[in-house]
């Protein structure tokens, strides 16, 4: 496309230009003389094709030589169609070098015709578009790789506008939220999270699309709550980024359902406290058990040591008396504990059942309550009982019953002050089972301790002081005792104004009456 004409001729400058701003473009042009079948090249496209034009035959040919094999064939029909049809063509294609490198480049022809309608003159233009190209399958793979990222991410992914509009809802956030991309695209963001929230987050993002940085942690702040499709609010961990583009700034938002995280955490928690808790019931049993036991031993083994030593001592008969119901007394205190320590060690096992026997509910109370008139009678305590008419029997196991009576009765009157009154009863429960209460006018328990009623070794007199004895076994043996029936323990009481205990068993163990 050049020759030689005279320096400083414009026409000489002009096509100087010309190839200057191909050269800049990577655009080359090219004539095809139909009639001929020659065809002319810009310097470009020698560059483009890297051909020397020294040894290059320029053919129509020759140019689908330098095509890529694979394009070659899409390139003529183009071509083709194009003459035929008389309309411009576009198309893009490859070319292989010699070394085996592609080149992508993009092709526009026109044709001009005779007035008899043949073909004349075809004149089109090339453009290496390799590094366009290059670019635009990054950007594809890229977002391939995004899409997936968001089909597959098991966190939610949202993309809002700066406008808090929802433009991409990703697969984890269909999971979690329970919406459909088609029911919340378009839509706000704000519809995601509880109503309370939301003008709180409204200034979160606005203070955020101001602020310098790119990414922020939602959480570090408050506690994130996500709002799903059926109401259910959720605690999250959230993160959101902005990027600012030609259209205006993007929001993303990724944002991770913690549930299950927090109840393990607070499961963990509970452990934690339990296993302290074990450690002070631990500690508490050992000294209840140092108290308890030494007491009584010490009295066995001091006063024994008197009796051994009568003669020296000179003891009379009455004082040696007094000495054998002493240890009498310590020896049957020492036995109550081993068999409140048996007793709870046996329940504990997990397989010890009931037995399954009629009985008469008031025999229950009568029997349980001859076993501590007498020590109600000396500690000053006025002992009745209260039992429903008509009541009717029950398939239980009458000792395990008489035994949680006992231990009631007996806690009773020992939180009791000489002077109040302790009463046993049985009454008709309002779900057809039947109630054993015991109720004091004693000394009542802290709201906390009634919580924990039921623990081993936890007394109602839990101050260090203690002036109550007892291994605290009591209301344990009771409660489980009750489980084993199907039922429960209920503690009612006022700190200063007594306790109520009642044994409470189901409409299941009342035996149905003989046709």
């Amino acid at each position: 496309m050049t020759g030689n004409t005279p320096p400083g001729d414009p026409v000489q400058e002009l096509a100087r230009r010309l190839q200057e701003a191909q050269r800049l473009a990577q655009l080359g042009s090219w004539e095809l003389d139909l009639t001929t079948n020659s065809l002319v090249w810009s310097d470009e496209i020698y560059r483009i094709f890297e051909i020397n034009p020294a040894i290059f035959g320029a053919t129509y040919q020759a140019f689908l030589d330098a095509v890529h094999p694979d394009d070659r064939d899409a390139v003529a029909t183009a071509y083709e169609n194009s003459v035929v049809n008389k309309k411009p063509y576009d198309i893009i294609h490859r070319l292989r070098m010699t070394d085996g490198r592609i080149k992508w480049v993009h092709e526009h022809c026109e044709t001009e015709y005779g007035a008899d309608g043949a073909p004349l003159l075809s004149r089109g233009t090339v453009q290496d578009i390799t590094l366009r190209k290059s670019t635009e399958d990054a950007l594809h793979e890229s977002q391939i790789t995004l899409a997936a990222l968001l089909k597959t991410s098991p966190e939610a992914v949202i993309v809002t506008d700066e406008n808090g509009r929802i433009k991409e809802f990703s697969t984890g956030a269909e999971a979690i939220f329970g919406y459909t991309p088609s029911e919340v695209i378009g839509g706000p963001l704000e519809r995601l999270m509880p109503v309370r929230l939301r003008k709180a987050h409204r200034n979160h993002v606005r203070g955020f699309g101001n602020s310098p940085g790119t990414g922020r942690m939602m959480n570090e702040r408050s506690t994130i709550l996500g709002l799903r499709k059926n109401g259910e609010e959720f605690p999250a961990e959230a993160s959101i980024s902005k990027l600012t583009l030609p259209g205006g700034m993007i929001f993303a938002t990724v944002m991770r359902d913690v549930s299950q995280q927090n109840a393990a955490r607070d499961e963990l928690i509970k452990a934690k406290l339990a296993a302290e808790s074990a450690s002070e019931t631990k500690s508490r049993f050992v000294a209840n058990m140092s108290h308890e036991l030494r007491t009584p031993l010490n009295a066995i083994i001091g006063f024994s040591e008197m009796l051994m030593s009568k003669s020296q001592l000179q003891l009379d008969d009455a004082r040696c008396a007094e000495y054998a119901t002493d240890i009498h007394e310590s020896g049957l205190h020492l036995l109550r504990i081993i068999n409140d320590i048996l007793d709870i060690s046996w329940l504990d096992i997990g397989n010890a059942q009931p037995a399954e026997e009629p009985l008469t509910v008031t025999d229950i109370i009568e029997a349980s309550m001859r076993m501590v008139r007498g020590r109600a009678s000396e500690s000053g305590i006025a002992l009745s009982e209260e039992a429903a008419s008509d009541l009717p029997r029950l398939s239980a196991d009458r000792r395990l019953l008489i035994q949680a009576m006992l231990n009631l009765a007996s806690n009773a009157i020992k939180f009791t002050r000489p002077g109040g009154s302790v009463i046993a009863g049985t009454r008709r429960a309002r779900d057809g089972g039947i109630d054993f209460f015991v109720r004091d006018t004693g000394i009542g328990m802290y709201p906390e301790d009634i919580a924990r009623v039921g623990e081993p070794f936890m007394q109602a007199d839990s101050t260090h002081s203690r002036r109550f004895d007892g291994t605290g076994l009591g209301l344990s043996i009771v409660k489980r005792i009750a489980e084993m029936h199907g039922g429960r323990l209920i503690i009612e009481s006022m700190l200063g104004k007594g306790t109520t205990a009642t044994v409470h068993l189901p409409a299941s163990r009342v035996c149905m009456p003989e046709l």
